[in-house]
């Protein structure tokens, strides 16, 4: 029988991999981090409505084959966001350097984000161990699970605001920065 990993362990093992390929820069990362995990979003309300059509026998949504591909597929994101988080968004911090950005104002993004980063991994196993999950996609508007996604996305944003605020001659397309 498989052991199902915990949280902080596919995080742990997502940013060791990483090191074998580091990343050369952070701002892309951070950019392409969000757009998967609004892909993530955009899936747990695809799986939703799939389910909430076949219930009612109405026209199917042809992403997920069955409700027992939507839910295990649901039941997989709490894992994909720890990957994401450790393979992705973290070492994006440390790679800022690539953007140019000071090694002082690295080591306090990390000081800033790492909490959040440990608050939305503790959320995430606390998602996965919900005797709900599987049933998430059944669930209309909001949920710990989209809550979540929400909250790391908006994390994410404000990484990527605060470290295109401090490159040097990088474009400010954003609002106040958290480190002066």
């Amino acid at each position: 029988m498989k052991t199902e990993l915990r949280i902080h362990d596919l995080f742990d093992q997502a940013y060791n991999q990483r090191d074998s390929h580091p990343l050369p820069s952070g701002i892309y990362k951070l950019r392409e981090a969000i757009r998967h995990l609004e892909k993530i979003q955009t899936m747990i309300e695809q799986a939703s409505q799939f389910v909430r059509d076949k219930e009612r026998d109405k026209k199917r949504n042809m992403v997920f084959g069955s409700t027992d591909d939507a839910g295990a597929w649901i039941k997989g994101v709490p894992d994909r966001i720890a990957t994401l988080l450790g393979h992705d968004v973290l070492p994006a911090i440390v790679a800022l350097t690539g953007d140019g950005l000071p090694e002082e104002k690295i080591e306090a993004l990390k000081n800033i984000y790492h909490r959040r980063i440990a608050d939305l991994l503790a959320r995430t196993q606390c998602a996965k161990d919900s005797s709900d999950l599987r049933r998430e996609y059944r669930k209309d508007g909001q949920t710990p699970l989209r809550w979540l996604l929400e909250d790391l996305i908006t994390m994410t944003l404000s990484l990527l605001r605060d470290a295109e605020q401090t490159v040097p001659g990088a474009p400010f397309t954003w609002g106040k920065s958290v480190i002066h």
